[in-house]
């Protein structure tokens, strides 16, 4: 017997022949209407337009909820189903993490040529989502919390294209005493050909602080990332270098084309999706 589960809002607008059954036993529409005035079955579901006629194609509600159906419905019902779940999938893409969806091409790739863009916040500074489609805005980003000391706490950053950053010498967002605590949804997008050298906190993000800081549905494709630190300790990961978080990192990768390292007198600290987690992560 095909059935389907009901939630305990969902209406039952039945003009062909209603049997409800009360647990075991089949009621009559005397004692159907008694239980309703008495709201025994309106607990899981509520029933309207209640009417008996000949017998033909039949809805039978048992006092759990659960609909079942014959076979003259059966097809239809679910030809139904099928068209909405078609709709509802349509929709969605993969790129290798699952997560929201913001608009633009998940093809698109926007190529960085060295140069940066902060306009996308300075317009409007008071906003809590900002939207980067390319290179050069995310540039802007790294600009914005390392040289302004704006760390987006309470913030969204949302990216809305693929972005090649060319093997350019990236500079990483964020560093210790200017960290970025703001959320960045990836948008199941990816980051290319990232490149860092010779930075203490080095990553896309050198340092991510924050009870709130989170970075969700990326993936990064790293070239390379070193770091040569003499004096002080050094940290090296793919998506960051440093994270701080009561928030974890979420539906996030990296891949490596040749290595993440970094070397220091004092300690060092290398990994592929960060170098080091501070103490309140989880």
């Amino acid at each position: 017997m095909i059935y389907l589960i009901l939630n305990k809002n969902v209406t039952i607008n039945c003009m062909s022949n209603l049997v409800l059954f009360h647990k075991t036993q089949e009621l009559n529409i005397h004692t159907i209407r008694k239980l309703l005035t008495q709201q025994e079955l309106n607990t899981s579901m509520k029933v309207m337009d209640l009417k008996i006629t000949e017998q033909k194609q039949c809805i039978r509600c048992n006092y759990e909820g659960r609909v079942f159906m014959n076979d003259s419905i059966t097809k239809k019902f679910f030809a139904i189903i099928a068209i909405i779940l078609i709709i509802f999938f349509a929709g969605c893409g993969d790129n290798g993490v699952s997560g929201g969806n913001y608009g633009n091409d998940n093809d698109t790739v926007k190529v960085w040529d060295g140069t940066i863009d902060v306009s996308w916040y300075n317009t409007n500074v008071e906003r809590d989502t900002f939207f980067i489609t390319n290179g050069q805005e995310l540039a802007g980003l790294s600009k914005i919390v390392r040289e302004n000391g704006i760390t987006f706490e309470n913030k969204v950053i949302i990216l809305k294209n693929n972005i090649d950053l060319a093997n350019r010498n990236w500079i990483p967002i964020g560093d210790n005493g200017v960290c970025f605590s703001g959320i960045f949804e990836g948008n199941k997008k990816t980051i290319s050909n990232l490149l860092v050298s010779n930075f203490i906190y080095a990553g896309l993000f050198g340092y991510v602080n924050g009870i709130n800081a989170k970075i969700k549905n990326l993936v990064v494709n790293v070239t390379e990332i070193t770091t040569e630190i003499l004096n002080t300790r050094g940290y090296a990961g793919g998506l960051a270098g440093y994270y701080y978080s009561t928030s974890s990192i979420e539906n996030c990768g990296v891949n490596i084309k040749d290595s993440v390292s970094t070397s220091s007198r004092y300690s060092a600290h290398s990994g592929g999706l960060v170098g080091s987690v501070g103490d309140e992560l989880t």
